[in-house]
C-alpha cells in the first residue's frame, strides 16, 4: 500500500515555503540589531567608563576601611579605649603591626591611588621590618588611607575615623585622578566612622567634601572640633 502518492498532476501540492525574507522584513530586523547592540555598547560604556570604575573601587576602599577598623578597635581594647596617634597616618596605623591583630599592607593599598609609590604598581612590597617596632610597616608610598588621630572609642560614634587620602588640605579630596586626593574622581569620599560604619559616599561637585549638619548647620564632618571632639586629620605619608 503506498502511503504517500505522488500528487495527481493538475491539483495543488500544498502552499510553497518562503525562502528569503521579504525587503521590508529585513529592514525592521536590521533596525532591531543595530538598536540592541547601541544598547549594549552604552551599557559597556557605562560599566567599562570611569565614573563607574570609581564607584566600584570606592566601595571596595570602604571595605577595606571597616577590616582596618577592626584591627583599630583591638588595639583601642588593648589600650584603655585610645586609638592609635600619629603625625601621618601611615605612623597611626604602623602601631597595628604591633599587636596580634593580624595587620596585612595589602589592606592599606587603593588601586591608581596617587598615594602609592609609582614603582611596583605602587603596590606595599610586604616587608614590615622586626618586632617590636616594625619599622618598615607602611613606608612611605605603601598606604593611601587617611586617618583622625586623637580619638577614643568612647566618643561620638558619628565622628570620622578612617578615609581615603585627601589633597594637600586634610577633609578636601579632587576631581583630577592625577592627584593625590583624586583616585574616585571627586565623585566618592571613603569613610569610616568611630561606630565601624563605613560607605563610599557622594561628594558634591565643587566642594569634594562630606557634610553632614551639627549644631544646626552644615558642616565638613572632618572639621576639627566636631562634636566638641578636639581631633588631628592626618594624611597618608
Amino acid at each position: 500500500m503506498i502511503k504517500n502518492p505522488l500528487p495527481i498532476p493538475g491539483e495543488a501540492a500544498g502552499p510553497a515555503r518562503r525562502a528569503w525574507f521579504t525587503r521590508p522584513e529585513l529592514v525592521i530586523g536590521i533596525v532591531l540589531v543595530a538598536l540592541l547592540a547601541g544598547g549594549a555598547w552604552a551599557y559597556y560604556r557605562r560599566m567599562t567608563g570611569p565614573e563607574w570604575k570609581g564607584k566600584i573601587l570606592a566601595k571596595q576602599a570602604a571595605t577595606q576601611a571597616k577590616v582596618i577598623h577592626g584591627w583599630l578597635t583591638t588595639y583601642a581594647i588593648e589600650h584603655g579605649g585610645v586609638y592609635p596617634t600619629g603625625t601621618n597616618a601611615n605612623e597611626a596605623y604602623r602601631e597595628l603591626f604591633k599587636i596580634n591583630v593580624g595587620a596585612d599592607e595589602n589592606q592599606f593599598y587603593i588601586i591608581g591611588d596617587r598615594y602609592h609609590k609609582p614603582a611596583r604598581g605602587g603596590r606595599p612590597d610586604g616587608d614590615t621590618g622586626q618586632e617590636p617596632d616594625y619599622v618598615q610597616a607602611l613606608e612611605a608610598g605603601e598606604n593611601a588611607f587617611a586617618y583622625v588621630s586623637g580619638l577614643v572609642s568612647s566618643d561620638s560614634p558619628r565622628l570620622p575615623l578612617i578615609a581615603n587620602g585627601f589633597t594637600s588640605q586634610p577633609g578636601i579630596w579632587s576631581n583630577k585622578d592625577y592627584e593625590k586626593g583624586g583616585v574616585f574622581l571627586g565623585k566618592y569620599g571613603v569613610v569610616c566612622r568611630v561606630d565601624g560604619s563605613s560607605a563610599a559616599v557622594d561628594l558634591k561637585d565643587g566642594e569634594w567634601m562630606i557634610k553632614e549638619r551639627f549644631n544646626g548647620q552644615e558642616v565638613n564632618i572632618f572639621t576639627p572640633g566636631l562634636e566638641d571632639t578636639n581631633f588631628t586629620v592626618v594624611n597618608p605619608q
